[in-house]
């Protein structure tokens, strides 16, 4: 291998892992044929069942020491994420399970005290789980799982828009219209929920 700007070659000894979620029949032959020398193949999470719960207590272990506040759950409550089939893997679970814990520390923060320690309760992890439908594998940002029709001669900025004011009023709808907690749940500022809810309502 020889370092940008160098004239001289330097012996390397490396191993590159690539990932993908796509059938690797999909590559070109010559350079499929260069990266599969040993191909592992993962089971999607939902497969994995067993896994959610520790993945669960790891990440929330985590979140504790970044936070420095006390966190812990009960295993027969984290037994309700096993029923969501997280379509993001692993990366859905751990921001799902940070997200509960900043809930239990601001349900915690209401009491006007400093948050030392707290737990992740059922009723925590199902408000942000939000219905039964949800747990029942549904989108907790469509409930009904449902996209509005796209009709002959619509604009694709109309329709879009009409999607976004499903998922704006579902995420509303779910948290009680508490706009910071659906502004959190869709990855928004409080701020802009309010400029899309005032865009929409004209």
């Amino acid at each position: 291998m020889t370092r940008v700007g160098s004239n001289t070659s330097r012996p390397i000894n490396v191993r590159i892992i690539y990932a993908t979620h796509r059938d690797l029949s999909a590559f070109r032959e010559d350079f499929r044929y260069r990266i599969t020398a040993h191909s592992i193949h993962l089971k999607p999470l939902r497969e994995r069942v067993e896994e959610i719960i520790p993945l669960s207590q790891k990440f929330i272990q985590d979140f504790a020491k970044r936070s420095g506040v006390c966190l812990k759950a009960d295993s027969k409550d984290l037994k309700l994420l096993t029923t969501w089939p997280w379509r993001g893997n692993i990366r859905e679970l751990r921001n799902f399970v940070e997200k509960v814990c900043l809930d239990a520390i601001f349900t915690a923060s209401e009491t006007g005290e400093t948050v030392k320690s707290t737990t992740l309760t059922k009723e925590i992890i199902t408000q942000r789980l939000g219905t039964t439908s949800y747990l029942e594998g549904q989108s907790p940002m469509s409930p009904s799982n449902s996209v509005p029709d796209f009709m002959p001669g619509d604009r694709m900025e109309l329709y879009l828009e009409r999607i976004e004011q499903d998922i704006l009023k579902s995420a509303l709808a779910i948290n009680n219209n508490n706009q910071t907690r659906a502004a959190q749940q869709l990855g928004l500022s409080r701020s802009g929920l309010i400029k899309k809810l005032k865009r929409i309502a004209h």
